[in-house]
């Protein structure tokens, strides 16, 4: 067959031969490949893109990382701060069986201020999992701290409750982590 060139074709400077005679049919082309080998400036750009693209990934494992951690501690402080208003609303609170209405000192209303600062009676240090401190433990990693204010409309047979969990150390004016709400209603 004419025109199609059989193989091996040979590489030459001025094309490409074949056997038979006559160019290869197309253009002709140079050959890409140097027969000494990969350059050093080849080298060099494909090591600096790979490692612009490992820096990438590694930022990428790094910020994974930093969230995983933000969000364990978050759902730490969700279980610390509910934790503290069912113990709250655990507490008996009835009215005295001749009609009056005890005060009791669990539930009784919390000094303003103290989802603001540390006030004695309104918040506990917890651990990195929640749980309060206990002895002379020094894992301190967060505070919670509530409030127990009356419900709106003065009446003291109902009581607003809030929870508000913030990282260790929290100063005055500190962002909470969490804050949860809820009411306790006395009982007949």
């Amino acid at each position: 067959m004419r025109g199609a060139p059989d193989f091996p074709c040979v590489t030459h400077r001025d094309g490409v031969r074949c056997p038979g005679g006559g160019l290869a049919p197309g253009p002709t082309m140079r050959n890409l490949v140097n027969d000494r080998g990969v350059t050093l400036i080849e080298t060099l750009l494909a090591a600096s893109l790979l490692f612009t693209l490992a820096g990438g990934v590694a930022h990428l494992l790094l910020l994974t990382r930093q969230l995983a951690v933000g969000a364990e501690q978050v759902t730490a402080a969700i279980v610390a701060a509910s934790a503290r208003i069912e113990r709250i609303r655990a507490v008996p609170w009835h009215y005295g069986l001749d009609g009056s209405v005890p005060e009791v000192a669990a539930i009784a209303v919390s000094p303003s201020g103290t989802l603001e600062r540390d006030t004695e009676g309104f918040y506990e240090v917890l651990d990195a999992a929640g749980r309060p401190l206990e002895g002379g433990s020094t894992d301190r990693r967060m505070v919670c701290r509530w409030a127990i204010v009356p419900a709106s409309g003065g009446t003291s047979d109902l009581r607003g409750i809030e929870a508000c969990v913030f990282a260790w150390p929290a100063g005055d004016g500190a962002r909470p982590l969490v804050c949860l709400a809820s009411a306790r209603g006395r009982q007949p």
